[in-house]
């Protein structure tokens, strides 16, 4: 096996490839375009693994590569840090060193995700890109108004047509500003058309529709939550807790701890900032609407910290979130789905009766329906029961009833009162034995059939 390790430019991919023993076959560098990294992959000897730290031109490459190589890794780039602390430095030492962490497996390997799944991720960023960009013009139509002393009403001063209006019947607007608060505002107006339609196309794409539809009916996950979480997040399988969850989205504080104290951080941040930023602001009007919610936000918040509150709602939905792509079924709440576990729960009627046995006591203990078995079946549960270590000498009794010693009530006879099963002493007498005989035990049957004695003469 070969390893090939990739250092990533703008402009060009340095590389090295070694072997298992470590020794360099080949080093150099190539041109970051498509022609000239298909016509080096068909030089490199077989068989090869590549790897390659994550960046912004890592995407194309992954893609590029799979089919000529047996496996493509990308490298997690804070996990490189020893790379960059190096008393030397370049392209050329860079790849050999992350040939070496994949040929001794110790590349910190960061997710992918498919190429289907970038693309509309790609999408939504840009969704975010917009919606700044028209924050920022409105932010200036304000700067523009303030700057020139322009009264106007701030509850009107972003809704549609106003900015014509005050244009139009405010003498205080200026001729120098009024070009540019035109174009600000067709700015505005292009954004929100741009972002309707963006939206639009993701919640109508068949491979995530379905996966939308389930994810909302989570209270107070809206189409925006649900798209970044499943774009954001993709493949919910690779995480094996839910604690690796919460921390992909950022919602715990990383911990430094030494031998004799750990502290805790602020909001760590290793997270990603997207799906961070969108579930913070979903858990600050969740508890409007979610009765559990506003339970697990109002305990928290009596603790001090709303902030943490607001933390510990968000980390509840992304375990909401997470059991929902697990499960792959729509969202049940918590007293909907005990009142469907209470339904689904088989009838006792008809039970199989099951049998135990006491530690230290001969008589079988049977539960279940026991009341609706015939006799004769009960008998037969209880053939062994003179087998005691008093009578295993003992002959056998002519007649099953006189073998069985033992009587059952019907049910509505009042049940007697419950003793504990005691064992005899082995050194018992032969007179005890004999009178043992003689004697008739009545056992009243309850509900588990098991040691309700009464003794009297037959």
């Amino acid at each position: 096996m070969y390893y090939i390790g990739l250092d990533v430019h703008m402009k060009t991919i340095s590389f090295c490839v070694k072997d298992a023993a470590g020794h360099a076959h080949m080093e150099g560098k190539i041109g970051s375009t498509r022609h000239e990294l298909d016509a080096w992959i068909m030089t490199l000897p077989q068989p090869r693994m590549i790897a390659m730290e994550a960046t912004i031109f890592t995407g194309w490459i992954y893609d590029q590569l799979p089919p000529h190589a047996d496996q493509v890794k990308v490298a997690h780039p804070l996990m490189l840090r020893a790379i960059s602390a190096a008393k030397r430095k370049n392209d050329r030492i860079d790849a050999g060193k992350i040939a070496d962490c994949l040929r001794c497996d110790f590349l910190a390997e960061c997710h992918m995700a498919s190429t289907e799944i970038r693309d509309r991720r790609r999408i939504l960023r840009y969704r975010g890109l917009v919606l700044r960009q028209a924050v920022q013009m409105k932010n200036r139509v304000s700067g523009l108004l303030m700057e020139t002393g322009v009264s106007y009403n701030k509850l009107r001063l972003h809704r549609m047509g106003y900015v014509r209006e005050l244009m139009s019947t405010n003498e205080e607007v200026s001729e120098s500003i009024r070009p540019l608060l035109r174009l600000c505002r067709e700015h505005i107006d292009r954004s929100i058309r741009l972002d309707t339609t963006l939206l639009r196309s993701l919640e109508q794409d068949p491979l995530l529709a379905d996966r939308l539809r389930r994810l909302r009916t989570i209270p107070r996950v809206g189409p925006i939550t649900a798209l970044t979480w499943a774009l954001e997040v993709g493949d919910t399988s690779r995480f094996r807790s839910i604690k690796q969850a919460i921390s992909h989205c950022g919602l715990c504080s990383a911990e430094k701890s030494s031998p004799n104290k750990m502290m805790r951080t602020p909001i760590s941040r290793q997270r990603n900032k997207h799906i961070q930023q969108v579930l913070v602001e979903a858990a600050r009007l969740a508890p409007r609407y979610s009765e559990e919610l506003a339970l697990l936000y109002e305990r928290e918040r009596q603790r001090g910290n709303g902030n943490r509150a607001t933390l510990a709602v968000a980390r509840k939905m992304v375990a909401m979130m997470l059991a929902v792509e697990r499960r792959n079924t729509d969202f049940v709440p918590a007293g909907e789905f005990r009142r469907t576990a209470a339904a689904q729960k088989p009838s006792r009627e008809g039970k199989s009766i099951r049998i135990h046995r006491c530690a230290g006591c001969q008589v079988a203990q049977i539960t279940g329906r026991a009341t609706e078995a015939t006799p004769e079946a009960l008998f037969g549960l209880f053939r062994d029961w003179q087998r005691t270590q008093t009578q295993s000498s003992a002959t056998a009794q002519r007649s099953l009833r006189q073998q069985m010693d033992v009587r059952f009530c019907p049910v509505q006879e009042p049940i007697a009162e419950r003793h504990t099963c005691a064992a005899i002493d082995p050194d018992q007498t032969d007179h005890a034995v004999s009178r043992a005989r003689t004697e008739i035990s009545r056992f009243s049957v309850d509900k588990d059939l098991h040691g309700c004695r009464i003794e009297g003469r037959a």
